[in-house]
C-alpha cells in the first residue's frame, strides 16, 4: 500500500512540473505571436506611409519638372519600340506607361 501511495505522489509531482513548463511555454509563444503581429502591423503602416510620401514626391516632381517628365516618357516609349516582336498599339503603350508611372 505504501508503494502505491509513493507512486501516486511521484506521478502527481511529475504532472505538476510538466504543467508549469507547458504554461510557461504557452505564455512565451503567446508573447512571440503578439510581438510578430505587432511587427507586421507596423511594417504595413510604414509601407502605406512610404507609398503616400512617394506618390506626393512624384506628383511634385511631375509638376516642377515637366520637361524632365516628357523626356522620361519619350525614353520609355522609345524603349518599348526597340523590343523586337512587340507590336503594341498606341492605346496599349499609353496603358503601360500609365501603369508604370502611377504604381
Amino acid at each position: 500500500m505504501l508503494a502505491l501511495r509513493r507512486a501516486a505522489a511521484s506521478a502527481a509531482q511529475k504532472r505538476a512540473v510538466f504543467s508549469v513548463q507547458t504554461a510557461s511555454l504557452s505564455a512565451d509563444s503567446l508573447k512571440d505571436k503578439e510581438r510578430a503581429a505587432e511587427t507586421a502591423f507596423f511594417n504595413k503602416e510604414d509601407e502605406k506611409s512610404l507609398r503616400r510620401l512617394l506618390k506626393k514626391l512624384k506628383g511634385q516632381a511631375d509638376v516642377n519638372d515637366a520637361p524632365g517628365l516628357k523626356s522620361h516618357v519619350n525614353h520609355d516609349v522609345q524603349g518599348l519600340k526597340e523590343i523586337t516582336g512587340l507590336n503594341l498599339s498606341q492605346e496599349q503603350v499609353n496603358a503601360l506607361l500609365k501603369w508604370k508611372h502611377e504604381h
